[in-house]
């Protein structure tokens, strides 16, 4: 340094300062000029020395013998820190990064989650098959079958040891093999279903070597095989399981598609016994808290009937679309407005008023005629009972119910009408 006359001590130092803490792993280096050191308020026109410095740090135990694996490791974490770039991000961009990272994680739980890939296949197959195959509960059947978590008493030992794996009626293990090809009670039935399948082989001039009946190829699900051929498998082992009746009580854990006709029928007895389906209250397996409900497709709803005066006595609040507009509307504009509204409103009104409430509606389809979705149509299961029989007209009645119609008298032979 240069003494000044007035005691004071000023340096200028140009170049490069290297820090690190005490075992030299972490540095970091700073270009610095002009730096001054000394009594600030005293400073003169003089000429700086100016001085180029460079500080290292050495690790503590530098020079110690046993120490040289140390010494190199820390040699190289200090290089490695010193070249390290440090990039700015903007927000936008830690955002982004962050929802890619989440993505890949969650892509790759997907990919580990092997029972969740095969659900997803499984909801895949049964939307393709529900559009051209109908009835769903005997899809949910036959991708059980698949999968092997079925409700034969095999896959239900394996669960609880207290139930016997055997089947009641032979008393072998009752798995998916032995109900589909061994069970003599079903013998009838596989019979069936096998020439069935023989016959779509010679049909369609099927090699010997790739004439398979496992459960895949009856299924509808081998690769190899055209459509055509895969649908037909499918109705083959559709009608083998409905034939069986076998598997009848897994329908009550799964959901079917139900037909109701309102025509005539009363609105409000037509609509608690909607809800009623729509709970799920007529299964055995029903709790408030569970949603094991069905769906229920309502048709002819522009033919519903009122008691007495009701079509011009009650009144539906309605909104027109504008601010502050809600008014009173009668059932008979309302039902003029939307043929499907007024059932739609008592059935909202039945229901229980939770939060179950909106999801139960998502299963309500209402129809104001006999034009149903052939996606729906094919679906239907079964019919909902109506709440009473519609009366006929005249010309509805056949030539037997008329003649056993009860009379007041009956006319002679030679009985002829006045003109």
């Amino acid at each position: 340094m240069g003494n000044f006359k007035d005691g004071s001590a000023q340096a200028c130092q140009v170049g490069k300062l290297r820090l690190s803490d005490k075992n030299g792993v972490f540095s970091k280096d700073w270009a610095f000029q002009g730096a001054q050191v000394g009594n600030m308020a005293s400073r003169v026109q003089q000429p700086c020395l100016c001085v180029c410095r460079s500080k290292y740090m050495c690790p503590g135990h530098m020079g110690i013998p046993g120490n040289e694996i140390a010494d190199k490791e820390a040699k190289l974490a200090a290089d490695e820190a010193t070249n390290i770039q440090y990039t700015s991000w903007t927000k936008h961009q830690a955002m982004k990064h962050i929802e890619a990272q989440a993505h890949e994680r969650w892509n790759r739980r997907m990919k580990l989650n092997m029972r969740s890939e095969h659900m997803q296949k499984i909801a895949t197959n049964m939307k393709k098959k529900g559009r051209t195959h109908g009835r769903r509960n005997t899809q949910v059947n036959i991708n059980q079958l698949v999968s092997g978590h079925t409700r034969l008493n095999a896959y239900q030992n394996w669960k609880d040891p207290e139930v016997s794996p055997n089947f009641p009626n032979c008393g072998a293990l009752e798995t998916t093999r032995h109900y589909l090809y061994h069970c003599p009670r079903y013998e009838k039935e596989r019979q069936h279903m096998l020439l069935e399948a023989e016959n779509l082989y010679e049909t369609y001039n099927i090699a010997e070597g790739s004439r398979d009946t496992d459960i895949v190829t009856l299924a509808g699900m081998r690769e190899d095989l055209s459509e055509t051929i895969n649908k037909q498998m499918y109705l083959a082992l559709s009608r083998y399981i409905e034939s069986t009746h076998r598997l009848d009580h897994w329908l009550t854990f799964s959901r079917m598609w139900l037909l109701c006709d309102a025509r005539w029928q009363p609105t409000p007895e037509l609509a608690k016994r909607i809800c009623k389906y729509l709970e799920g209250r007529h299964k055995p397996v029903y709790h408030p808290l569970t949603d094991c409900g069905d769906h229920v497709v309502v048709i002819n709803t522009k033919e519903v009937a009122f008691d007495k005066n009701q079509w011009e006595k009650k009144l539906y609040a309605v909104n027109t679309g504008y601010k502050d507009t809600m008014i009173a509307m009668s059932a008979k504009d309302f039902h003029r407005m939307d043929p499907t509204k007024v059932i739609e409103r008592e059935v909202y009104s039945e229901l229980p008023k939770n939060s179950q409430r909106q999801n139960l509606m998502t299963r309500l389809h209402l129809f104001p005629d006999e034009n149903i979705p052939d996606n729906i149509k094919e679906n239907l299961v079964d019919i909902i009972p109506p709440v009473m029989e519609p009366p006929k007209r005249l010309d509805e009645f056949t030539e037997e119910e008329k003649a056993s119609w009860p009379r007041f008298f009956i006319p002679p032979a030679d009985y002829k009408p006045a003109d």
